[in-house]
């Protein structure tokens, strides 16, 4: 049986403070026993590689894999792990888009947002750096590589109205709204859960043993992610509840927010002899 974890990265291997410490012995007993550990979350292909080269994720026997921008785009090293795809230019990756691009439904997006809170409406993909350090509290380099998008725009809409409003609206224009903790995530053909699914059609074909997927998130974002998975594990936020809505019994939780309750799960399933 092959196993392999997807995880999400903020608040679940990575802190508020995006800090993993901690997390570097186990992460490292996952790559020796050749278990991987696939990254499945908003960040941008660029953020997810910032992470790669410090800790041991997004391998599949030495290849990198990982899934981007809400399951927007797959990224490889290998073309046999998806068979298809393009060269991305800026990472010399496999690129394959599993949502549309954002300069396709930019049109879209722009109509779904009403004319009162256009002033007072943030994307990502024209924000100032300045802008989403404030908003995010990213470091300067971060930021850099958050608004680099491709596939999945964040929205900033502090009015509860307005954002309201423009759900509704992008949602009637065909397109995906995930609401996430604080930033609205648009696109069309989003979903963790669609880039995981995508994924796995392709890898099966080049394994004979049956696929057993463990999934770490946090929030509402990672919702259907979660619901996909056989063995589905939250990780709780340091000083609130959690925004998920799960009522499922086999959802796990762990008892520490983000790096430890990353560690602890995985910790606890090598105890069970499940690794």
């Amino acid at each position: 049986m092959k196993k392999i974890i997807f995880t999400d990265l903020d608040q679940t291997l990575l802190n508020q403070k995006y800090e993993f410490s901690g997390t570097e012995k186990i992460l490292k007993k996952l790559s020796l026993l050749k278990i991987p550990v696939i990254p499945c979350t908003s960040k941008t292909i660029n953020e997810i590689l910032f992470y790669s080269e410090k800790i041991p994720i997004g391998k599949i026997n030495n290849e990198f894999i990982a899934i981007a921008e809400l399951g927007g785009a797959i990224y490889t090293s290998n073309w046999s792990l998806l068979r298809t795809g393009v060269i991305e230019e800026s990472t010399g990756l496999i690129e394959y888009p599993v949502a549309e691009k954002i300069e396709n439904i930019k049109k879209e997006i722009y109509e779904s947002i009403p004319k009162n809170c256009k002033e007072d409406t943030i994307l990502f993909t024209e924000a100032t750096i300045q802008e989403i350090i404030e908003y995010t509290g990213l470091p300067s380099n971060q930021a850099s590589m958050a608004r680099q998008r491709k596939f999945d725009e964040v929205l900033i809409i502090e009015d509860k109205r307005c954002k309201q409003s423009f759900v509704k609206t992008a949602r009637k224009k065909g397109l995906d709204v995930i609401l996430g903790r604080k930033h609205v995530h648009v696109g069309k053909n989003l979903g963790k859960e669609k880039g995981i699914i995508y994924f796995l059609k392709y890898y099966k074909k080049a394994v004979t043993q049956r696929i057993t997927t463990i999934c770490l998130g946090d929030s509402s974002i990672d919702e259907k992610m979660l619901e996909i998975c056989d063995y589905p594990y939250i990780i709780p936020w340091k000083n609130e509840k959690n925004d998920l809505n799960l009522k499922k019994q086999r959802y796990l939780y762990s008892p520490y927010p983000a790096p430890h309750g990353w560690s602890w799960i995985i910790e606890k399933l090598f105890h069970q002899a499940f690794f």
